[in-house]
Formats: structure tokens, C-alpha cells, sequence
């Protein structure tokens, strides 16, 4: 099912050490706004000082590139990347991300995917315990596996 065009978008700032912070995006609210919300969060949770820099440039990039993945995919645009579901999240490196959609976890540079099915039951009922690709970098599948077992379980 699609989402509503009104719903709001979220921006989550996801690190080592337990960082994780998230403030909705509003419809009609400038990115500008969305992004100093976020970092005031992680001032607030003293997980990163206002005065310390943040390269909002490649932030904006890498969010501007996942919302193209998911408007080409749903449009089914010719030579572009094609999900199952609708995309929920980005993780990974840039270069070979990880695409986390409603309906399963894609990872394209290995033509690899794995249905919710296989990661989350049902309610209460997680699948056999995620095994990591051989290929798989350890921090970024601790990561995303994490990510897909919350966004299932809920």
C-alpha cells in the first residue's frame, strides 16, 4: 500500500557508540528546518555539540539519491534499480547500499534480496536468526539486520 502524500518523512542520524536520533520532516517544511531539528536531538541527547559540524551537503545527496530509487523504482523506470515494496530506508556505504523496503532487504551490487518473510514472521515470531552474506560487511549487516527486524516487528 502506498503511503498517504501528506505523511511525513523522518530523519534519522544512526552511529557507533548507541548514536541514534530521529525528527519527522514535515510536508511542508524546508529541509533546512528538518536538519537543525536533527542536530539540536543529538545536542539534546549530548550525543553531538551544535558547534560541531555537519555536512549537511552530503546528507542532503545521499537523500536526495534514495528518493530517486524509489520514485524510479515504483515507476518501474527503465534501467533503473527495481524493489520489492516501498523503500523504507538507506544504510551502508554509498557506493553499494542497502535498501530496507516493506517488503524485504535489498542489496544490489550482489543481486541479492531477502523477503520480510524470511526476517520477521509474524508479530512476536522473528524467522531463524539472520545469517550474515559471506560477502556482507560485519558492521553495516549488524546494522541493517537490527533496522529490518524493528521495521517488521512493528
Amino acid at each position: 500500500m502506498p503511503p498517504e502524500e501528506d505523511e511525513a518523512l523522518y530523519l534519522r542520524a544512526t552511529g557507533d557508540w548507541g548514536l541514534s536520533a530521529e525528527v519527522e520532516w514535515a510536508p511542508d517544511e524546508d529541509f533546512s528546518v528538518a536538519a537543525l531539528s536533527l542536530a539540536t536531538e543529538l545536542s539534546r541527547q549530548q550525543r553531538r555539540g551544535l558547534n560541531q559540524r555537519i555536512d549537511w551537503k552530503s546528507v542532503l545527496a545521499r537523500f536526495e539519491k534514495g528518493i530517486r530509487v524509489a520514485i524510479d523504482s515504483t515507476n518501474k523506470t527503465a534501467g533503473a534499480l527495481h524493489l520489492n515494496g516501498a523503500l523504507a530506508e538507506v544504510a551502508g556505504a554509498d557506493v553499494a547500499p542497502w535498501y530496507l523496503t516493506t517488503d524485504g532487504l535489498h542489496y544490489p551490487d550482489q543481486t541479492w534480496y531477502l523477503p520480510r518473510w524470511d526476517i520477521y514472521r509474524s508479530e512476536g515470531h522473528p524467522a531463524n536468526p539472520l545469517l550474515m552474506p559471506v560477502w556482507a560487511d560485519k558492521t553495516e549487516w549488524s546494522y541493517i539486520s537490527r533496522a529490518a527486524v524493528d521495521l517488521y516487528s512493528k
